[in-house]
């Protein structure tokens, strides 16, 4: 141990590696991108080709500085060109298949990518109402005023954006969420590195870190949560290790991670504070802050605010809040049984981490309604993994059958490190406020709201190792041996379970090719069709709005619907 406190750490991590560096460099991309495109919507820009080649330019330009040697700067490139590929080619055959994605986040994508500027014209619906029509909406469908489009934080839709204003397929938008993925992982392994984990240890649990099972699930959706939860790992991480390297690249990607994840979720901005607290207080006793470090701060504040006015401050012109409508709304309104939401949150949350995802919500049958269910041993079986996997939006269970197990580990690990804080006081104050984050959601027990909960083991485990306390590793084995056997399943169930439903959905349109759909609105949600016009007209083809019952009715992701 130094003097600090530390566990020592070797050279061999200082000198930032190639696939470090494209982690960098891919991360400052996406920050820059969007800050250029949310701070351009500011001065009444739009998103065009030129956003995208830039925060490319620059990724380039990153990898070719950090290293001197031609064969690096030329492995680095190829790998940064194959990863930005790879995520492209695995979102663009993969469709989404989620409630959320065609409701809102879909049409957010198609929107910013073809001339909406949300701060000149907040309204999603009356820039759809000019839309709609030139691809084919119908004029006698229902008129179309997505209020979460307009409202909601858009750092993801506009990543994504930059895809499909290139001309790609519309589901390539759901590319940063892999991408945040890699960054995490790679952040991950510098820190434990540095803490002086062995490898062993330190590539395993970087893994875990990024293979989180919000992420995974999520990973062919356009759901933003896994994102969340990749942005607030890059920030724990690169804490850590900035804490001992002091290193303005460090700094840079917390602050990177802080920026795109302010402009996730309403709840970014909470977690973030929350998370940071306890380490900058430490700081500032410690008086180990620096001007230049202030300095960086500030200009990332200063980016933070100018790139969200929208949705912030158009929200709070607008509806009078800033996190309008979460402030007038019930979300947990129908989301379960009117007996499981009275319930205290802490009782909620020991019922989710126990009991079976079979009982995750009403659905009309008895067998697998959550009212039912009195004991965490009912319905335990394959049905739970297969379900576990291939849901992308669980309210009990989310992070797998095994977690409340892992958790319990994780309480009884930490005990055995209290007697002394040496070697473990950076791993304590990110758990603290890892958990206060945590604690302060009341629906912390719906697993999608609170994606940081998975990294609670992973730094208690890393502590543990760090330590080196012996009564404890075999815990942290066993907690490893846990979460990486939940996240093999999410991997492997939700490969299928993507591949099945694009099968299908691919099959079906297939088989429609440019005959009219016709689609019955009164069993199907308008919010849905902004989407199903887009991807209609990409393959050349519309619907129309069906006036009687369909004789053969198709079911397309989200829509009910018949060839005409």
């Amino acid at each position: 141990m130094n003097a600090r406190g530390y566990a020592p750490h070797t050279d061999r991590s200082a000198p930032p590696g190639i696939w470090h560096t494209v982690a960098f460099a891919l991360m400052l991309a996406m920050t820059f991108t969007w800050a250029i495109c949310a701070i351009g919507f500011l001065m009444g820009a739009t998103i065009g080709h030129w956003q995208a080649a830039c925060g490319v330019l620059l990724a380039a330009v990153i990898v070719c500085r950090e290293h001197r040697d031609a064969r690096a700067r030329w492995l680095g490139l190829l790998l940064l060109m194959g990863l930005l590929a790879a995520a492209l080619l695995i979102s663009a055959l993969s469709v989404d298949s989620g409630y959320d994605g065609w409701a809102y986040h879909q049409p957010g994508v198609i929107a910013l990518s073809h001339g909406w500027n949300p701060v000149v014209e907040p309204v999603f619906g009356n820039w759809w109402a000019r839309f709609g029509p030139s691809i084919g909406y119908p004029t006698n469908a229902p008129v179309i005023d997505i209020l979460w489009t307009s409202v909601y934080p858009k750092a993801l839709w506009i990543l994504g954006a930059q895809a499909v204003a290139w001309g790609l397929p519309l589901d390539s938008g759901k590319y940063p969420e892999l991408i945040l993925m890699y960054v995490a992982g790679l952040t991950a392994l510098q820190a434990l590195r540095l803490r002086g984990l062995p490898d062993a240890w330190a590539y395993p649990l970087s893994l875990l870190a990024a293979l989180n099972p919000i992420c995974i699930v999520q990973a062919t959706t356009f759901y933003v949560d896994g994102a969340l939860g990749s942005c607030l790992a890059i920030l724990i991480f690169s804490l850590l290790s900035y804490d001992l390297t002091r290193s303005r690249r460090d700094l840079v990607l917390a602050l990177c991670a802080v920026l795109i994840a302010c402009n996730l979720k309403y709840t970014g901005p909470v977690y973030i504070v929350l998370i940071v607290l306890p380490f900058a207080v430490w700081w500032l006793y410690q008086r180990r802050w620096v001007a230049r470090e202030l300095q960086i701060c500030g200009i990332a504040v200063l980016i933070l605010m100018a790139g969200s006015v929208n949705p912030y401050f158009t929200n709070l012109k607008q509806f009078g809040s800033p996190i309008y409508p979460v402030n007038a709304w019930d979300l947990e309104e129908d989301q379960m049984s009117a007996g499981f939401l009275e319930e205290p949150s802490l009782k909620k949350l020991m019922i989710s981490l126990s009991f079976s995802n079979l009982a995750d919500r009403p659905t009309g049958d008895a067998a697998s309604d959550e009212r039912n269910f009195r004991s965490p041993l009912q319905s335990r079986g394959l049905a739970e993994f297969k379900k576990f996997s291939s849901t992308a939006d669980l309210r009990i269970g989310g992070f797998g059958p095994f977690f409340g197990l892992t958790l319990a580990l994780s309480l009884l690990a930490a005990c055995f490190l209290i007697r002394g804080r040496i070697g473990v006081t950076g791993f304590a104050l990110l758990a603290a406020g890892t958990l206060l984050s945590i604690v302060v959601n009341p629906h912390m027990w719906w697993a999608r709201f609170v994606p940081q909960m998975w990294l609670l083991p992973v730094l208690v485990a890393a502590a543990v190792l760090a330590r080196r306390s012996r009564m404890a590793t075999p815990l942290a084995l066993v907690m490893a041996l846990l979460m990486g056997v939940t996240s093999l399943i999410a991997v492997i169930g939700r490969s299928t379970s993507s591949y099945l439903v694009t099968q299908s959905y691919r099959n079906d349109f297939g088989s429609l090719g440019t005959t009219p759909l016709l689609v019955d609105i009164s069993n199907t949600e308008s919010l849905f069709l902004p989407a199903l016009t887009y991807r209609l007209h990409q393959q050349g083809s519309t619907f129309e709005v069906a006036t009687g019952q369909c004789e053969s009715p198709i079911e397309f992701i989200v829509i009910h619907a018949c060839k005409r």
